[in-house]
């Protein structure tokens, strides 16, 4: 037969492996919501601390009274009768006080001066005193307490047990108090009905254990389908009951091979690791592994990954997380890892960024804007006059533009010459972004320095000469030498007439719009091809960014230099004050297989972003690679068109490329063009 002190402290262990064993089975099943634990814990600790706040021993193993409070009031005790313990609200006790301060107390609170008379109260079992606490809390919120002659504020702590609240009501017997020497706050009993109470508490808690056993057995019968057959036999038969019955004994009698086996379950808690994963990209293939940061060894169970949602484009294969997302947001990847031989779970977020592309917006620019154009034009011709050749061109407003909802701003034109048509005049310009009609700088620019060019180039003595250069001998022949002094002083002074010229019609709109010229800033890039035998005889003027090029596999010719501004992003624009003016104009003899290339700088940026690049033969073999198959075969533009929309991040300007390319397709001669409305 346990005494009362043991049979107390293995309660108290019962409780503890009882906790364990939800803890354990719950992370090993999870058969339980966060919720529902949570209380079903909360319940057993608030028994525990019931017992722990209310009962202590003394020397041999006796109860008595709450070791914190107690009535002051009382005078004398006599042999049959002793302070009674409220079990029924729940206080706050002080689990280091020791046997000698209890003994203390009971000496003050019944003014006892020998402690022969206190050691016998020692021994007794426990009683019950009513309304021995009195707690201020809120006024004005009294609930009126059964078999209670009084009010009680509300607030007052109760028990989380209806068992021991039921043992209150059920046990409390009043005696008279003659003497008026106890407080009113103590009741006094015999020892028979002390006996009684404290069998009813016993009782009470075997019944309470009985149906903490049935929990566990409960729990238990969840992990029959996963223990072995020789277990299992073991419990076939039994009702539940019949197990909790059989686990409370086994609690209470080997109390100490349940506090070895405890130690034995508890599981190694884990280091504190930070989980992560590399981002993926929507519709990108994807291939990545859990890693964690701290330098920990355990290993992922990709077995045991699910995601927070379904189709999402990803799975597990050989512990990888692979495919192609088809959802864009974050998302919650769950799993299981082992760390020194234990399963935990854990969770990290994987985030699918949008494409890119996705993000720009497309709008509309006002519609009352002045100098509308459209957002995309393309146009192509091939001629065939003893010097067959193929002229493409494409422009199209950037995602910037766009975004923005903003007018293209690039411009190209060309123009074969009908009295001469081995003359051909190309131009590309690119309006100043940030100059509000830049879009009608670029177009006045382009056309009116080649209409002045077509009307001017067949007068022009210089150009005409041209054909007389004789080939056969060396550049640095005497005629030779003539031929190409005069055509480079005629190119620069028909370059500066030309861009006067167009500088003049921009003047015009500036005073139409009472704005300024700064408002219809543009860059601009012209080329005179003037064709003799199988030879091209080209003249440039080029200012500000872009690129204009001569190009065969073998050599690169930059026919000029880019003109950066003083700040990083800046170029220099068509202006009068261009000086000296011969440096931005350029010579050169190619051969009739060579390609010419007029762009601007949303294209050449992309491609060549550093002035060596730009200089690299390397790097315009992979431009020509990259454009030679859709140059040769679109008949209209609209394929360089749809080419010219490519994605590069961190470029998104309007683009225009202008090509002149040998074409072996006789006796033909055909023009297409076509644009995109606003």
């Amino acid at each position: 037969m346990l005494s009362k002190k043991d049979y107390w402290e293995n309660l108290d262990d019962f409780f503890s492996h009882t906790i364990d064993l939800i803890e354990m089975l719950d992370l090993k099943k999870n058969w339980i919501g966060v919720d529902p634990k949570k209380k079903l814990l909360s319940e057993l600790d608030e028994i525990k601390k019931i017992i722990n706040e209310q009962i202590d021993f003394n020397e041999k193993g006796g109860i008595f009274f709450n070791k914190r409070y107690g009535s002051k009031d009382s005078n004398q005790l006599n042999d049959t009768n002793i302070p009674s313990l409220l079990i029924e609200q729940e206080v706050l006790a002080d689990k280091q006080e020791t046997d000698l301060a209890n003994k203390k107390k009971v000496k003050e609170h019944l003014e006892i001066n020998d402690s022969d008379q206190i050691e016998p109260l020692l021994l007794q079992d426990i009683v019950i005193v009513k309304d021995a606490i009195q707690i201020d809390l809120e006024e004005n919120n009294k609930i009126e307490q059964e078999n209670f002659g009084k009010d009680i504020k509300e607030g007052q702590l109760e028990s989380q047990n209806n068992n021991i609240e039921a043992l209150n009501h059920s046990y409390e017997e009043k005696t008279d108090n003659p003497t008026g020497n106890i407080s009113p706050s103590v009741q006094l009993y015999t020892p028979e009905v002390q006996e009684k109470k404290n069998e009813s508490i016993t009782q009470t808690f075997n019944s309470q254990l009985i149906e903490l056993g049935k929990i566990n057995a409960e729990l238990l019968n969840n992990e029959i389908n996963n223990i072995n057959n020789k277990d299992q036999d073991v419990l076939v038969g039994e009702t539940n009951e019949q197990q909790a019955q059989k686990y409370s004994n086994q609690i209470i009698s080997n109390i100490d091979i349940k506090k070895s086996n405890n130690k034995s379950v508890s599981k190694i808690v884990p280091p504190k690791m930070t989980f992560s994963i590399a981002n993926g990209k929507i519709k990108e293939s994807y291939k990545e592994k859990i890693t964690i940061k701290e330098n920990i060894e355990i290993e992922i169970l990709y077995e045991s990954i699910n995601f927070s949602e379904n189709n999402i484009g990803l799975s597990v294969e050989d512990s990888f997380i692979v495919g192609v997302p088809q959802k864009m947001g974050s998302f919650v990847i769950n799993f299981n890892y082992k760390y020194q031989d234990n399963v935990y779970k854990a969770s990290v977020n994987l985030v699918i960024v949008a494409d890119p592309k996705d993000l720009w917006e497309v709008n509309e620019p006002a519609e009352d804007s002045l100098f509308p154009k459209e957002h995309e034009f393309y146009k192509t011709i091939k001629f065939n006059n003893n010097q067959n050749y193929k002229i493409i061109a494409a422009s199209r407003r950037g995602r910037s533009h766009e975004h923005n909802g903003s007018f293209r701003d690039d411009h190209f034109d060309y123009e074969i010459l009908e009295h001469d048509p081995s003359l051909v005049i190309l131009s590309v310009a690119d309006g100043a972004g940030s100059a509000k009609y830049s879009r009608e700088g670029s177009r006045l620019a382009t056309e009116q320095s080649i209409n002045f060019l077509s009307h001017k180039l067949a007068s022009i003595q210089a150009f005409q000469d041209l054909e007389k250069y004789v080939f056969e001998e060396s550049h640095t022949s005497e005629i030779n030498k003539s031929i190409v002094a005069n055509w480079n002083t005629a190119s620069i002074q028909l370059f500066r007439e030309a861009t006067d010229y167009a500088m003049e019609k921009i003047r015009q709109k500036v005073e139409n719009t009472q704005s300024s010229f700064r408002d219809f800033a543009t860059t601009l890039q012209i080329v005179i091809v003037k064709h003799v035998q199988d030879k091209r005889f080209i003249s440039s003027f080029w200012v500000g960014d872009g690129a204009v090029a001569v190009y065969n596999q073998e050599k690169i010719r930059l026919l000029g230099q880019t003109d950066g501004g003083e700040y990083v992003g800046q170029t220099v624009f068509l202006s009068p004050n261009l000086e000296p003016f011969h440096q931005y104009v350029s010579i050169t003899i190619a051969s009739a297989q060579d390609w010419l290339f007029l762009m601007s700088d949303g294209i050449s940026d992309p491609y060549f972003e550093t002035d060596t690049e730009l200089s690299s033969l390397d790097n315009w073999t992979k431009f020509y690679n990259d454009y030679k198959e859709v140059l040769n075969s679109d008949i209209d533009g609209s394929h360089l068109n749809e080419k010219i929309h490519f994605f590069k991040k961190g470029h998104h300007d309007d683009r225009t490329l202008l090509v002149l390319l040998p074409h072996n397709e006789p006796n033909l001669s055909l023009t297409v063009e076509s644009f995109t409305d606003v």
